[in-house]
């Protein structure tokens, strides 16, 4: 059985894992994105919709979105705007693969902080993470 340290010792690790909330109706880009960051030391939840992470978001505090633009019910820019009205203070990175479409132009009113490229590298998207959330938030940050 674990002991009261180890249990509070853990829990303020986690408290220095920046949060990433991923909105994507695929699945294999969810995955990928949480692979790629939870090995960077990073907390990863994803949904498969807008509908789904705003309703996460009402009870949990991300430090960061990463938002497909092109979903079904829900598109990233009707996520985005909703977002924005309660949660003006999150940065977004905005992950689609039609950076020249209309949805984009529209996206962009919403000030969304970075748009990467779908599919993206890992390199890309770390880098994205890393300047979105700012080096002083990271894990391992300090050392």
């Amino acid at each position: 059985m674990r002991s009261r340290l180890d249990r509070w010792a853990e829990s303020q690790q986690q408290k220095r894992r920046p949060t990433i909330l991923v909105i994507d109706d695929e699945e294999i880009v969810r995955t990928f994105i949480a692979r790629v960051l939870e090995g960077h030391g990073f907390r990863v939840t994803g949904v498969a919709g807008g509908q789904e992470g705003l309703a996460w978001m009402a009870t949990n505090s991300p430090d960061l979105v990463i938002l497909d633009l092109m979903m079904p019910e829900m598109n990233g820019v009707e996520t985005l705007k909703l977002m924005r009205q309660r949660w003006d203070f999150i940065p977004v990175i905005i992950i689609t693969g039609y950076p020249d479409s209309e949805l984009m132009s529209r996206a962009l009113e919403h000030s969304p902080f970075a748009l990467l490229p779908k599919p993206a590298t890992p390199e890309q998207l770390l880098e994205a993470v890393r300047w979105a959330i700012g080096a002083e938030n990271l894990p391992g940050a300090g050392r």
